[in-house]
């Protein structure tokens, strides 16, 4: 009997198999594609959003000559500019920062609004005695009005008054570029970074023919556990505590040349502290390479940052840092404490 061949069996399972599989790449295009329309559909979203941004300054801040601005009923403060150099009018031996100067410059060179006003009068929006008023003068000799109202604490805005006397609303930014005094306009001078106790050499003090001269000392010492610690000069260590009462921040005078210090405040370098501490230099490549270390690396010296005091009233001290035209003041007793040490 002739065997009959076996049909071989059909795979249903296949085609669903197939068909997945085309649905799972019809989805990953569908959200691919989906995704594209969001992100054209945000940016577009954001580019409109953009668009509704009036402006009303576009200028080169470089070419500001003059930026004059005073805050509610305070006295005018004017700036002049000349080749990217910030000075003040009334005084250009003022160390006026540059950076902040430079910033209030850029930010009134380019104005935006959020929205115009239409109604209303100046003393609606408090712009009849606005919080702010400036006055920028660029090269060509135009010079424009502005002037920042009260606050809209809605969508905390403040309103403004353009060049034009129209009525606007701007972020607050702008104006808090010009709450700025002159206290926040000068650069007073760098105080030392704070020392280790490894790195203070040691202190000399001055006073008229007194001298005390204080040099760092260390000592291992082994505490009841069995630790083994360090233990620095005590009065090392209580003229650097001193020190840094003398933080240069309250100053009584930004510009005072050798006859004023001499005469006005009485520093006349006869009465002085002088710290001595390991500073930090790069090694130089012709010199230090031939006593064995390697240029680019940093190697210590002995420095020396010296202070000046002055006279005495009203329980403070003036004081300036050698080489400084500034003037500080110092509480008497810190200023007292330190010329103890002069004492025999």
């Amino acid at each position: 009997m002739q065997n009959t061949p076996k049909r071989k069996k059909k795979n249903k399972a296949l085609p669903l198999f197939v068909l997945v599989a085309i649905l799972a790449v019809l989805a990953v295009a569908y959200f691919a594609l989906s995704a594209a329309n969001d992100k054209r559909e945000a940016e577009e979203a954001a580019a409109a959003a953009a668009d509704t941004t009036i402006m009303l300054a576009e200028q080169d801040y470089t070419a500001i000559t003059e930026l004059k601005y005073r805050t509610g009923g305070n006295d005018w403060i004017t700036l002049n500019q000349s080749g990217g150099v910030w000075t003040l009018a009334d005084d250009p031996k003022f160390p006026l920062n540059q950076s902040t100067a430079a910033g209030m410059g850029a930010a009134i060179a380019s104005i935006g609004a959020i929205r115009t006003v239409e109604e209303g009068t100046a003393a609606d929006y408090g712009l009849d005695a606005p919080a702010c008023e400036i006055h920028v003068s660029y090269g060509a000799g135009t010079t424009y009005k502005y002037a920042i109202g009260d606050r809209n604490s809605f969508n905390n805005a403040y309103y403004f008054r353009n060049d034009d006397g129209a009525f606007y609303m701007i972020a607050s930014g702008l104006l808090t570029y010009f709450q700025t005094d002159l206290a926040d306009l000068i650069v007073l001078d760098t105080a030392l970074a704070t020392l280790t106790d490894a790195d203070i050499v040691g202190f000399t003090v001055q006073d008229g023919d007194r001298t005390g001269e204080y040099r760092q000392t260390a000592e291992e010492v082994t505490a009841e556990d069995g630790s083994i610690g360090t233990v620095y000069s005590e009065d090392v260590t209580a003229l650097y505590d001193l020190f840094c009462e003398l933080d240069l921040f309250s100053w009584a005078d930004y510009y005072a040349d050798s006859a004023e210090m001499t005469e006005v405040y009485g520093i006349d370098q006869t009465r002085s502290l002088t710290l001595t501490y390991k500073k930090s230099v790069a090694v130089d490549a012709g010199t230090d390479a031939a006593n064995g270390q390697t240029a680019g690396q940093t190697t210590k010296v002995d420095a020396n940052y010296v202070l000046y005091f002055g006279k005495s009233g009203d329980g403070q001290t003036y004081y300036s840092p050698k080489g400084s035209t500034i003037v500080y003041t110092a509480a008497d007793d810190v200023v007292n404490a330190i010329l103890a040490y002069t004492a025999e």
